[in-house]
């Protein structure tokens, strides 16, 4: 991501940041968060990545 790209995103970054949404789904902290990153190995594991 270039510095244009990063100044353009900020706004729709920190949105996604105070949600926990978009790039920050898997951020949440507690059972929740776990929950979201178990699901992703799991669903990762079942497309093969290893």
């Amino acid at each position: 991501m270039d510095i244009f790209d990063l100044v353009t995103s900020a706004r729709a970054l920190q949105k996604q940041l105070d949600k926990k949404e978009g790039h920050f789904y898997y951020s949440k902290e507690g059972a929740l968060g776990n929950t979201r990153r178990k699901e992703l190995a799991e669903e990762l594991y079942k497309f093969g990545l290893r």
